[in-house]
């Protein structure tokens, strides 16, 4: 194997530090940070709505620091009171709890995200927090949708962020007594919510299957987003500037085994990258059939030379026959 060249830019959570320093404590109605609240906050995770349809607001919930953008038919307390109604006290929101555009201190986004945007994935995934609240229809929105919308650009299971925002334990946002939606439209949303409870599996390409249906700003958003389901025990940074190619290498560095071993033995192809036995992210992109992954046969250790090189050590096929693929004697498989 040809060693990889780029070496990664880790953010590494500290263990008793989420990467999320600030929650929304409902209380008192303003963002604490974690180690005030001391305690797993709800996360909310929601559809984005287009740019005609949002609002930025100046709030005293974080102090002025930046515009919080939201739905221009939502206001921020409606949020919470639906909040403190499901048993809320703290909560993550991500335009109050990470830095967003604009405000005086615009530029401290860059390098605030480069170890925040990373790690979000773990506030939705680490257990004892009591729920996930998914606003389909867009943050403090009522829910209902229709078919148009489960096709937009916007939708929430189509946005790539989204899918590390995925749990099994899950209240949906926004439900009245008085909403109505077609019954055919309420089976479609729950046939997709039930699919995405297996889309964290072990399978990388599995995984990679969900991401190319998504949509992103970015198209570095797509590597960023599979990062806390594959990495080992720590992330790469998250730099707006990077492209989605050199993103990628920097993951498969800091790719959990298993998931290598599944890139060497079910791609198909070498890699036109920096590692031959890894696919490029581009190649991954434009696959068209998918590996069946119940054939991996990925008994064995990886490992990384002090050189850089890459090795594997595990069984392997020395020879072998193949009938029915052409007429060839005994001394040409040989």
């Amino acid at each position: 194997m040809n060693p990889v060249q780029v070496q990664p830019k880790l953010a590494e959570p500290e263990p008793h530090r989420t990467a999320e320093t600030l929650v929304w404590d409902l209380f008192a109605n303003r963002v604490v940070p974690f180690w005030v609240a001391n305690k797993w906050p709800s996360p909310i995770s929601h559809a984005w709505v287009s740019d005609k349809e949002q609002r930025d607001v100046c709030t005293s919930i974080n102090g002025y620091e930046w515009p919080v953008p939201i739905p221009k038919d939502v206001d921020l307390n409606h949020i919470r009171i639906e909040m403190l109604n499901l048993g809320a006290e703290y909560v993550w929101l991500d335009v109050l709890c990470l830095r967003q555009k604009g405000g005086c201190r615009e530029d401290l986004c860059r390098e605030e995200w480069k170890v925040d945007v990373p790690t979000i994935g773990a506030i939705y995934c680490i257990t004892g927090f009591r729920m996930v609240v998914y606003y389909l229809s867009g943050l403090g929105r009522p829910f209902f949708l229709t078919s148009d919308d489960l096709e937009s650009d916007h939708c929430w299971f189509r946005r790539a962020w989204t899918l590390q925002e995925v749990d099994k334990d899950y209240v949906i946002g926004g439900e009245t007594e008085h909403h109505w939606m077609d019954k055919n439209m309420q089976r479609r949303v729950n046939k997709h919510l039930q699919s995405l409870k297996y889309a964290k599996g072990p399978w990388l390409f599995d995984l990679l299957q969900e991401m190319w249906n998504r949509v992103s700003t970015k198209p570095l958003d797509k590597v960023a987003g599979l990062a806390y389901f594959i990495s080992k025990s720590s992330i790469p940074i998250y730099d707006e500037l990077q492209s989605e190619e050199d993103a990628w290498v920097a993951l498969t560095e800091v790719m959990s085994e298993d998931y290598c071993l599944q890139l060497l033995f079910l791609y198909s192809e070498p890699g036109d990258g920096c590692g031959r036995w890894q696919p490029s992210w581009n190649q991954l992109m434009v696959m068209e059939i998918i590996p069946d992954d119940s054939l991996i046969l990925g008994i064995g250790t990886l490992g990384t030379e002090e050189t850089g090189a890459d090795w594997y050590e595990g069984p392997c096929i020395k020879s072998g026959y193949l009938w029915g693929l052409g007429q060839v004697s005994n001394k040409e498989i040989s």
